[in-house]
């Protein structure tokens, strides 16, 4: 059996250790047995069959958590990125967990692997570090079926000679990014590079878009003029042979430095949050077979359906219920095998159902409504239960409905998560809604058990979901003192009192010496420990600030994990000191900064 997208097959190749007749020791590896080759001028080859590649890049990391992630959110990922319809992941840029590519075999998606570079090369221990980075991941992950090629380039430059001699040292058998297959970046609109190309970026940081840009009316609606971007670039890619395919930039909005909006690059399919934006639902319909249909009103004049049916039928809903209905075909124009379909509308129309047709019945049905008031919240999880190993996290989706239950995609509530049981919130509480939604993480305790998540908003009807949390395995005995540890509201982590706050402690600034005169400098992080509901914070001598929030000198509250910083302004005398206090509950603590010594 062949391994394939379309029929992920693994063997399990058994390997045994055997001294004197008996096994001492034993790994098992699941394998994929598939060939491809990379061609000029014909495309990709899988298996002797053409494949044209439709993906996107994935940066594994997730709010709150950053790389600290369990396998059930990997998983999650992984099933999106599959749901979604692609066949291959580019794993920007740098090695992924290994637990994630085991899921990429499983799932049949092919993927690009790199090491850990971004943008340009540095100084000869960077270039010997990389190079180790880049031949450990080989060491690592060659037996995983879904890698296909080694990225042997610094991202947005050429092939790296020394990568490529690595890569030709510890695996001939994959193929080599920038040096036999070129990996190119086409963020020009409708520009498909050639000669066998694989288009590893495309769109991108050229319209970045938020979740919710929806405005119908006098403004741009935003996520609409995203897919239809997106869409034209892959029928590019479709017209031109000689592009092996390309991936999205990013299947993920991400926390950044580089081309960001508050520190998030808005490029994704879909959010931060794993909330899917209009792109998800085209790139679905364009690739996977499963009748599907979503509709979604572009303005007040125009609605689009995606659909993988050969026809759609479009109703509207003018205040008096659902007319008849008209019937089309996918739009012209395209080599894309499930172009969108584009209905013109009423102004006044409240609703709309779009209904997939093959031979005229209907195999899917997706209704849009415009919603009224907030009238309650829900809440939603793909992992009800999940492992007590003080670890495992699930994502709860929180959402805002009307009387109906549509979602209010234009609400922005605020609302607060509390939970009762073995196991603690990792996000933000109270959390603004975005576009009518938002999420927490629920991690598990040591103890398996019930709990609680309850949401809440003023003048809305609160909801609570259950989740459960199951022994880690029969055969994994945990010491016993691990459930006192367990982050429960009943064991929590408080604040101190001053006397219990040795020096050295979380609580402390570190010092800076010969610091500019006449400016403002500014500390390093703290963070704040523990389960707090809230304990007030106030500055003397400067100002302080909650992660990336403005600058204040005015009293304010904190909670379990804010990070804290504070600045003050240095003199401008030689060898002369500045310090600001701060005070959280009461425990003060100071950020002292010195001036340099006169220069003799």
């Amino acid at each position: 059996e062949l391994w394939s997208p379309a029929r992920p097959y693994l063997y399990r190749l058994e390997t045994s250790v055997i001294i004197a007749g008996k096994v001492v020791d034993r790994i098992v590896t699941p394998y994929g047995f598939r060939w491809f080759e990379f061609t000029k001028d014909r495309g990709f080859f899988l298996n002797g069959e053409p494949l044209k590649l439709i993906g996107a890049n994935r940066h594994q990391t997730w709010p709150f958590i950053g790389n600290a992630v369990p396998a059930g959110l990997h998983r999650l990922d992984a099933d999106q990125l599959k749901a979604m319809g692609c066949n291959w992941v580019r794993l920007s840029h740098y090695p992924h967990d290994p637990k994630f590519l085991a899921m990429l075999d499983e799932l049949g998606l092919l993927a690009l692997a790199e090491g850990p570079t971004w943008w340009g090369a540095g100084n000869d221990q960077w270039m010997r570090n990389l190079q180790e980075s880049f031949r450990r991941m080989i060491r690592r992950d060659r037996n995983h079926s879904s890698i296909i090629i080694w990225n042997t380039c610094l991202n947005h430059g050429g092939a790296e000679r020394s990568l490529v001699e690595i890569a030709k040292e510890e695996d001939p058998t994959r193929a080599r990014g920038q040096d036999n297959v070129p990996a190119v970046m086409d963020f020009s609109h409708g520009k498909v590079s050639g000669n066998g190309a694989l288009t590893i970026e495309h769109t991108g940081h050229t319209f970045p878009v938020a979740r919710g840009e929806r405005a119908i009316g006098n403004h741009s609606n935003r996520e609409y003029e995203q897919v239809r971007r997106h869409w034209e670039q892959t029928n590019a890619s479709y017209l031109k042979t000689d592009n092996v395919g390309m991936a999205v930039w990013a299947a993920y909005d991400y926390n950044t430095f580089h081309n960001d909006n508050d520190g998030i690059a808005r490029h994704g399919v879909l959010d931060l949050f794993r909330l899917p934006k209009y792109s998800f639902w085209w790139h679905q319909s364009e690739l996977t077979a499963a009748p599907m249909a979503y509709v979604l009103r572009v303005d007040a004049d125009t609605a689009c359906v995606f659909s993988n049916a050969e026809s759609v039928r479009l109703s509207q809903d003018t205040g008096s219920g659902y007319g008849p209905g008209v019937v089309q075909k996918p739009d012209a124009g395209f080599v894309l095998k499930h172009p969108p379909f584009h209905f013109a509308i009423e102004p006044a129309a409240v609703a709309l159902k779009a209904e997939a047709l093959v031979n005229g019945k209907v195999v899917a049905t997706h209704e849009w409504r415009r919603a009224g008031a907030p009238a309650a919240l829900t809440l939603t999880t793909e992992r009800a239960s999940f492992t007590a190993d003080g670890a495992d996290l699930t994502r709860v989706v929180v959402s805002a409905v009307d009387a109906s239950d549509t979602l209010v995609e234009d609400s922005s509530l605020p609302v607060r998560f509390t939970l009762s049981g073995p196991g603690q919130l990792i996000g933000e509480t109270p959390a603004r809604l975005r576009a009518g939604r938002f999420i927490v993480l629920v991690q598990s305790g040591f103890s398996p058990g019930s709990l609680t998540l309850t949401a809440e908003a003023d003048g809305l009807k609160s909801t609570s979901l259950a989740l459960q949390t199951t022994a880690l395995s029969g055969r994994v005995d945990f010491d016993p003192a691990f459930a006192k540890l367990s982050p429960t509201r009943s064991n929590r982590i408080v604040l101190p009192p001053a006397a219990q706050a040795p020096e050295g402690s979380w609580f402390a600034f570190k010092s800076k010496r010969d610091v500019q005169r006449n400016a403002w400098i500014e500390s390093d992080a703290i963070l704040v420990p523990g389960e707090i509901p809230s304990a007030p914070v106030s500055i003397r001598g400067g100002e302080y600030r909650i992660y990336t929030s403005e600058w204040s000198s005015q009293p304010g509250k904190v909670v379990s994990g804010d990070a804290l910083y504070v600045r003050v302004k240095s003199r401008g005398g030689d060898d002369q000191s500045s310090w600001v206090e701060l005070t959280v509950g009461d425990i003060k603590t100071r950020f002292e900064v010195t001036t340099p010594k006169k220069s003799r």
